[in-house]
């Protein structure tokens, strides 16, 4: 869920290489935090650019205004992690939908387990932040670059397709890509993306071969590095202990 499972392994594995558990928190904190104020910054500039050089759609434009609040909202959430208060509220309420309560339960249980490091991981993060504003930069500089990939992939196609359709499009995609109805958002973010391109005035054929090309690239290739330079690591672990 926009990011926070991808953190909670990362989480995971840095507590394996034996990193103290409040550089962890605070790590993990400004990875999210950074990351859902740079998402809101560029879905608000694809809005600018959506009303700008499209005609317009009602739905299209309430689902880049939700997105910015969304993610705003994470950020809030992000914000207020520290207070074991916030956080045991967040959890009943989660408790009560059926999907999420295994969900909760974790959340619960970690918050419990590690409430000092997180009262501390906060004002840890105030003190630098101004560190916090090149972090953002580069975390939008990550969405620019997969949109950039997209863009050459159409290029490399033979497809002439504008910067601003696949910039649109993408958001519009990253967006969907919230809903938590598969790991990964499997499907949902392939036929979100090919829907939006197609949408913003890209043909059908190669908006689908650009998407699942962008996702072997983006997706599926780095899978079977990470697993071997994971398996590499936890083999010299296990050598030097």
């Amino acid at each position: 869920m926009a990011g926070i499972s991808g953190n909670i392994f990362f989480y995971n594995f840095l507590r394996g290489e034996k990193i103290s558990v409040q550089n962890i928190i605070t790590i993990v904190i400004v990875e999210l935090l950074t990351f859902y104020v740079a998402a809101a910054v560029i879905i608000l500039v694809a809005l600018a650019v959506y009303l700008s050089f499209y005609k317009t759609t009602l739905l299209l434009i309430i689902m880049l205004i939700a997105g910015v609040f969304i993610y705003a909202l994470f950020g809030l959430g992000i914000t207020l992690i520290g207070k074991r208060e916030t956080v045991n509220k967040l959890c009943i309420k989660l408790s009560k939908i059926k999907s999420l309560r295994k969900h909760a339960d974790k959340l619960k249980k970690f918050v419990s387990e590690n409430n000092s490091n997180l009262r501390s991981g906060l004002p840890s993060i105030i003190q630098y932040k101004q560190q916090l504003v090149p972090v953002a930069v580069l975390e939008a500089g990550i969405f620019l670059a997969d949109m950039f990939t997209v863009y050459a992939l159409f290029h490399g196609l033979g497809v002439f397709t504008t910067f601003s359709t696949v910039f649109v499009a993408f958001i519009l995609a990253k967006i969907i890509s919230l809903l938590p109805i598969s790991p990964g958002a499997l499907i949902v973010y392939e036929s979100g993306l090919t829907f939006f391109l197609v949408k913003l005035g890209a043909p059908v054929g190669t908006a689908v071969i650009v998407t699942l090309l962008f996702r072997v690239l983006s997706f599926w290739l780095p899978i079977p590095a990470g697993f071997l330079l994971s398996s590499k690591l936890h083999h010299e672990r296990y050598v030097t202990e």
